[in-house]
């Protein structure tokens, strides 16, 4: 059970971290500056994608990696 939790937790981190970077990426167009707030703030890249009203693509696959972690980490207590 440990393995799969930590699997799952790995995974799932993984997954956030990529789709930050895409998602940044994505926001270099508009400026260099709301790509370092993004990089550095936490939570500045949810408020952005609110305010110029994202798909809800970004939120479902931002939140299904952040409920990846979650259960990795019930699964590992």
């Amino acid at each position: 059970m440990y393995i799969l939790g930590m699997a799952i937790l790995l995974s799932g981190s993984a997954f956030l971290v990529l789709w930050h970077l895409y998602v940044t990426m994505n926001i270099f167009g508009y400026g260099i500056v709301q790509t370092l707030l993004c990089l550095l703030v936490p939570g500045y890249i949810l408020l952005w994608a609110l305010y110029h009203r994202l798909s809800w693509n970004f939120f479902v696959f931002y939140f299904s990696g952040i409920a990846w972690v979650l259960l990795g980490v019930v699964m590992l207590r």
